[in-house]
């Protein structure tokens, strides 16, 4: 049976990559026959996105042979993007109605990346404003509250927002009816999906989920990452969706006010259903992926290692996650991507 490789051999793989290219790791992988190689040629893509150091995409591409069924074709696909600065391959799987819906669906997300990559750091810019938290309880847990001093250090203007007083915030700038139907929202993950919307369209900043904790560079980021979108992809893993844990966006942004209906839209239409797609990740992404938006998309690997980390709270393990919530209460991705993929 096989093991998985140590952090330490895939950080030495990918090293031998980025220094010789696949054939230095193919001898190498020669010495790791004990080893589950499928997750290595997504992890080595991330690590060259974050570099802006991708080469040559059509030897990233021989790689694909490591991938499980159903993902070579996948990952030719991003490489003759990269390489042709084109999401045409993609956009082929997605549109392919005898592909499974997850293929679609991931060719989907990484069309929407390519669309949108970015590198940091970038061109310049001005100061984010201030920084934005939410935890729907007054007080936090003992587990978040080093995280929560962690990311004050680093912007003294920081404000933690719990449900009544983002209640009262929507309610001073949108209405007593939009704060109402905040309050309802039967989770406390989709009430943050939706502050951090109300927020950033108000006041722009930059918001943070309650469970992380900041890079190295973040200081350089706020300081110059105000003037455009921002968030990242999760592209060290097939299902590349946008994330929404870390989203800067400067005062009024157009993309932020028209994600926010589109999720209002959602949460009205399907109450308590999937968050997941109505108002999370794939909400986001599906969003993305309807038209022509202003964002800048950063690589996983740059964000984990240089911005922003989550860590492993221990409301994670309970109902409070909206995760362990919904899968208690039997709801999966099957009609949501039945319903994109008809």
């Amino acid at each position: 049976m096989s093991r998985p490789l140590t952090a330490a051999e895939r950080d030495s793989l990918i090293a031998l990559y980025r220094n010789g290219g696949p054939a230095p790791l193919r001898l190498a992988l020669a010495r790791h026959a004990d080893c589950d190689l499928a997750g290595l040629p997504f992890r080595l893509l991330d690590a060259l996105l974050a570099e802006d150091a991708t080469g040559d995409p059509d030897a990233l591409a021989s790689l694909a042979d490591l991938l499980p069924a159903g993902q070579p074709r996948l990952f030719r696909a991003i490489c003759a993007g990269l390489a042709q600065n084109d999401t045409t391959a993609l956009q082929d799987i997605a549109a392919t109605t005898s592909t499974h819906r997850i293929s679609r669906w991931e060719a989907t997300g990484w069309a929407v990346f390519l669309r949108h990559r970015a590198v940091w750091p970038a061109a310049p810019g001005t100061k984010i404003p201030q920084l934005v938290q939410f935890w729907d309880q007054p007080e936090l847990p003992r587990d978040l509250m080093e995280p929560r001093a962690a990311w004050v250090r680093h912007s003294p203007k920081s404000t933690l927002f719990d449900a009544a007083h983002a209640a009262r915030f929507i309610a001073r700038d949108y209405g007593p009816k939009a704060a109402a139907a905040f309050t309802a929202l039967w989770h406390p993950a989709a009430q943050s999906d939706l502050f951090r919307l109300y927020y950033m369209l108000a006041r722009g900043g930059l918001y943070v989920d309650a469970d992380s904790l900041p890079g190295p560079a973040i200081a350089p980021f706020m300081a110059q990452g105000g003037d455009e979108v921002w968030a990242s992809a999760m592209t060290r893993v097939p299902k590349c969706v946008t994330i929404n844990g870390f989203l800067a966006a400067p005062k009024g942004a157009p993309l932020i006010a028209a994600y926010l209906s589109c999720v209002l839209r959602n949460l009205h239409d399907n109450p308590e259903g999937p968050i997941y797609w109505l108002s999370g990740p794939g909400a986001l992404t599906r969003f993305l992926a309807s038209g022509d938006h202003a964002i800048r998309l950063l690589p996983h690997a740059t964000l984990q290692s240089r911005l922003f980390r989550q860590i492993d709270a221990a409301y994670k393990h309970t109902d409070r996650n909206w995760r362990v919530h919904e899968n208690r209460r039997g709801l999966n991705d099957a009609a949501s991507l039945a319903a994109m993929f008809p």
